[in-house]
């Protein structure tokens, strides 16, 4: 067989062997070289090759029977690995591997023609569906007074759970025996088979009806599974976001319950996150970001390095605490933005009212939407989340507000900050008197 490489100057087998011509030869055309040539010691099988395979073919691994289901690797496998000889897989080790397929699919096939998944999934959706008013109450008592539409969406969900299941039950108990009987053919037309497999002619010739009986039987598992699944698929949803709802509230009241600052009495928290207040972009402080629908907060919350050699932080020192507070009355503009190479910062610019005591902050979101938190400060502005509510405003918190001083009892001064609800006190910002509310 011709070599295929290259013609680079070296010897395919190593160095060329050492050739000398006559000296009367050197004007003329090369001569064979003097002495018997140098011949490639023949390579020594490891062992002889079985009857059923071609000599210089390597020996393909057999897919053992009802093994777990594999990707049909193994007959591009074979074909790769003798390919790099120049030779194929024979017939018998392409049958070998086609019925080796088949085992793991059968074997694939055997949990899913029994319902056991749809069994397991509806036990999963009661699990919960009824576990969802353990976990909203759990809210409620970390202080959380928002999304009032929990509880009456859990409650149906709760109420129609009954009948959706029985439903899905009377189904699978109808399909099952259909598919348990397919499964049984499939099964043992796979057997016949494997029990013939010695006999190519005969088994390569009853491979195709096994694998369009296998191809049937998975249309028709997938096409049942599909069809109970469809009967309680709308519960499923709704559980699913009503407890990722739920986890989000909890991770929230986490990080306020973490934080330096202390929510005021009715205060409700709306929205958290991790941010960074950008300043002038060196060693801007990293922490957390909050949406009340009173104030608007901002809570540096990190390790700061305290101590540097040769530009390695060698020190550090954590750091909490309170660098911005203001009321989101005076909040005069949200601006969100995406930034970055691919647009895939999210950042979000407020501007306060002339006198605040800030004018302006820009945050770099980490983890949540610039638009989303755009819309909530809106909405915290306009007293929006009030609707919300699942626990009312104590009458007597909002009679305080209304009923505030407008200026100081001690100098006169007028009072320029806006009073928020749940706030005990005002503070003269001119000759520091405190006035009790």
């Amino acid at each position: 067989m011709n070599n295929p490489r290259k013609r680079t100057g070296i010897h395919p087998f190593g160095q060329p062997p050492d050739i000398k011509f006559r000296d009367d030869d050197r004007d003329g055309p090369p001569k064979k070289p003097i002495g018997p040539p140098r011949q490639r010691p023949a390579a020594v099988p490891s062992k002889p090759p079985s009857p059923s395979q071609p000599s210089g073919a390597r020996p393909v691994p057999r897919t053992p029977p009802h093994s777990m289901p594999q990707p049909p690797r193994a007959a591009a496998g074979a074909a790769g690995a003798t390919a790099a000889s120049g030779v194929g897989p024979s017939p018998a080790e392409v049958l070998a591997d086609r019925i080796g397929l088949l085992q793991s699919q059968v074997g694939g096939l055997q949990s899913s023609a029994l319902l056991s998944t749809v069994k397991d999934e509806l036990e999963d959706v009661a699990t919960n569906v009824n576990g969802l008013s353990s976990l909203i109450a759990g809210v409620r008592q970390a202080g959380h007074v928002y999304d009032a539409d929990l509880e009456p969406k859990a409650a149906t969900l709760q109420q129609g759970w009954p009948a959706v299941r029985s439903g899905a039950l009377a189904e699978l108990n109808r399909q099952a025996p259909a598919l348990r009987s397919a499964l049984r053919a499939a099964e043992d037309e796979l057997r016949r088979l494997v029990s013939m497999q010695s006999n190519f002619g005969q088994a390569n010739a009853m491979l195709p009806g096994v694998e369009n009986t296998v191809q049937n039987l998975g249309d028709k598992v997938n096409a049942v599974t599909t069809s109970i699944k469809g009967t309680y698929d709308s519960f499923t949803r709704e559980a699913n976001s009503i407890k990722e709802r739920v986890t989000k509230i909890q991770a929230m009241l986490q990080l306020v319950n973490a934080a330096s600052f202390r929510l005021l009495p009715t205060e409700g928290v709306v929205a958290a996150t991790q941010a960074k207040l950008d300043k002038d972009g060196k060693d801007d402080p990293n922490g957390y970001l909050f949406l009340t629908d009173q104030r608007l907060l901002f809570e540096q919350n990190e390790e700061v390095a305290t101590k540097k050699v040769l530009f390695v932080t060698t020190e550090k020192q954590k750091v909490q605490k309170l660098l911005i507070e203001m009321p989101v009355a005076q909040v005069e503009k949200a601006t969100a933005s995406k930034k970055g190479l691919f647009g895939n910062e999210d950042h979000l610019e407020l501007l306060f009212e002339s006198g605040a005591a800030v004018r302006a902050a820009h945050f770099h979101l980490d983890g949540q939407d610039c638009n989303m938190w755009q819309a909530l400060v809106g909405r915290a502005k306009a007293n929006d989340f009030d609707k919300e509510r699942a626990v009312k405003i104590d009458q007597a918190a909002l009679d305080r507000v209304s009923k505030a001083p407008t200026q100081c009892p001690n100098c006169g001064s007028a009072f320029t900050q806006p009073v928020v609800r749940g706030q005990t006190e005002i503070k003269c910002e001119y000759c520091g008197t405190v006035t009790r509310l």
